[in-house]
């Protein structure tokens, strides 16, 4: 059944088993290799490790890689700020087909949002900081909510 999608203006259809399928292979294809390049780099110091966030474009894939594995992944605000960012520009690259988001490793995938930075910042008075950063998330979880690509 079409249902109408209002950001881009069209209807939409839902997948067929097949064309599940050949997401799912094309995605494989594309992650597999994703992951040992990403390996390599970080074995020859190619890719910072101090960086919370790795925002890469492989092939035809957008790869969000949560590298705070100490913080069990938990997202601070510069972090969605990038994101924010990189799926703004995916979203108008007809090259991207998708985005895939993952963790570097760890004990968790993601924890949620950055408590310990929210309560240093309440602690200190900066109220406004706190509302700022709120907005921003918020405005990127429209954005997530807006993006037609599969991720």
């Amino acid at each position: 059944m079409p249902v109408f999608h209002f950001w881009t203006g069209r209807y939409r259809f839902g997948l067929t088993n097949a064309a599940k399928q050949r997401l799912e292979v094309s995605l494989v294809r594309c992650i597999g290799p994703i992951r040992s390049i990403q390996r390599q780099l970080l074995h020859r110091g190619f890719m910072s490790k101090n960086q919370d966030i790795l925002l890469e474009k492989k092939h035809r894939c957008g790869l969000v890689t949560l590298n705070r594995p100490k913080m069990l992944n938990a997202l601070n605000y510069d972090m969605i700020a990038q994101t924010e960012t990189h799926y703004i520009e995916w979203a108008g690259d007809a090259d991207v087909y998708g985005v895939v988001l993952q963790s570097s490793g760890g004990r968790g995938f993601c924890s949620g949002g950055d408590l310990k930075a929210l309560y240093e910042w309440w602690k200190a008075g900066k109220v406004s900081t706190i509302l700022e950063k709120y907005t921003s998330e918020y405005q990127h979880n429209w954005t997530l909510d807006r993006f037609t690509k599969p991720h």
